[in-house]
C-alpha cells in the first residue's frame, strides 16, 4: 500500500499562514516475490499473502530449558518416557507437525547419548536411519530421517545443532539416490 502526503500552503486575508495536509492511499496491483516458509521444519515456497504470519512469533531460546535431558543420558529414550517429557514433547510436536506420530513410532529403540554437551538418539529404522539431535546450549532441536527415497530434515530454530560423529557416520551408511 502506498501512502502519499500532499501539503498546501496558503496565506489568508487575515495575514496568517495556513498549512494543510491531505493523506491519500492506494493499493498496488504488483505482487511481492514468493517467500520461504519453514513452519513444521519443511521449507516451501508460499505467496506473499500467505507469508503474513497469523501466529505469534517464535519464542526466543530459553537457556537451560533442555538441561534436564542429562538425567536421561544413557537410558533407552522410549522406555524412559523421554518423548513425553516437557518441554521436549511440545517442541517436537510443533516441529514435526503431522509427522510427529509417524516419526516417533519409527524412531529406533536407542539410548539418549551425550556427546560434548549435545544429546542425540539415533539408529536404524525399518527403511533407513533416523536421529533426533538436541543442543541445550543453543536451545535447538533437529530431527532427520534418511532412506533410499531421500532425506527429510526438521529444524526447530534457525540454528542447526552440530551433528555428533556417530550421527554423521549413520547418515553416510545409507546411500541417497
Amino acid at each position: 500500500m502506498k501512502i502519499r502526503m500532499t501539503w498546501s500552503l496558503a496565506v489568508g486575508s487575515f495575514g496568517g499562514v495556513l498549512l494543510a495536509g491531505v493523506i491519500t492511499g492506494g493499493c498496488s496491483d504488483r505482487h511481492a516475490a514468493p517467500k520461504q516458509d519453514t513452519r513444521g521444519g519443511i521449507a516451501r515456497q508460499v505467496s506473499a499473502a500467505a507469508a503474513q504470519p497469523q501466529y505469534a512469533p517464535a519464542v526466543a531460546p530459553l537457556p537451560g530449558a533442555l538441561d534436564y535431558l542429562s538425567a536421561y543420558a544413557g537410558r533407552n529414550a522410549a522406555q524412559a518416557g523421554l518423548w513425553t517429557t516437557r518441554p521436549l514433547h511440545e517442541r517436537l510436536v510443533a516441529m514435526l507437525g503431522v509427522e510427529y506420530e509417524r516419526f516417533i513410532a519409527q524412531m529406533p529403540a536407542g539410548k539418549l547419548v551425550s556427546d560434548s554437551g549435545i544429546f542425540y538418539v539415533a539408529g536404524h529404522t525399518e527403511r533407513g536411519v533416523a536421529a533426533i539431535v538436541i543442543d541445550p546450549r543453543a536451545d535447538s532441536i533437529y530431527a532427520i530421517e534418511q532412506d533410499t527415497g531421500g532425506r527429510r530434515e526438521y529444524l526447530e530454530r534457525s540454528h542447526k545443532p552440530p551433528l555428533p560423529g556417530a550421527v554423521r557416520d549413520l547418515l553416510v551408511s545409507i546411500p541417497l539416490r
